[in-house]
């Protein structure tokens, strides 16, 4: 059986996010080799997207595990989730 799709508009955003960091951070390694002059003023920019970038793909296994573990727990009777096993 196969698990359940997980909602796309999520997904476009998490990848929208990771386009943008990934081409800001391009522009910024490009202007660090080509401004010869400001070279090291990039250099915090550049730290800067690689935590938005490390951020962005961690919020999203985030997102996507608990959406996972969500989709996984069976409902009880009454529609509530279980908090711990039943004892025996």
């Amino acid at each position: 059986m196969t698990e359940p799709r997980l909602p796309v508009l999520p997904r476009i955003g998490f990848a929208l996010l990771t386009i943008i960091f990934l081409l800001t951070l391009a522009v910024f390694v490009l202007l660090f080799f080509v401004a010869s002059d400001e070279r090291w003023n990039f250099l915090v920019p550049i730290a800067g997207m690689l935590f938005g970038l490390s951020w962005v793909r961690g919020a999203r296994r985030k997102w996507i595990d608990r959406r996972r573990t969500a989709d996984a727990v069976p409902a009880g009777p009454d529609g509530s989730t279980p908090l711990s096993a039943p004892e025996a």
